[in-house]
């Protein structure tokens, strides 16, 4: 994937992503460093446009299965939301 959040994101990207899921099986406990990463871009990406909550698994707490976080989108940014974050980011 590509370093930097101001990027776009390629199709070799996505391509990697889906690669990536579906030769993995995903557990919270293995410390997936390539998913986490993965993670932290779609965080960025998805603060671009919407407003949204995390929700904690680190230890599997919920279930093992799921991801370390789990993202909740809470609403679609406005235009005017977009360009202040754009104006202090």
């Amino acid at each position: 994937m590509t370093s930097s959040s101001t990027e776009a994101v390629s199709k070799e990207d996505i391509h990697e992503l889906l690669e990536h899921s579906v030769k993995n099986t995903h557990k919270v406990k293995d410390g997936d460093i390539k998913g986490d990463f993965i993670m932290e871009k779609c965080l960025l990406l998805f603060s671009k446009d919407y407003k949204y909550s995390v929700i904690t698994n680190f230890n599997g707490e919920l279930c093992g299965h799921y991801p370390s976080k789990i993202i909740l989108l809470e609403y679609q940014l406005t235009e005017g939301d977009q360009k202040k974050d754009n104006f202090h980011g």
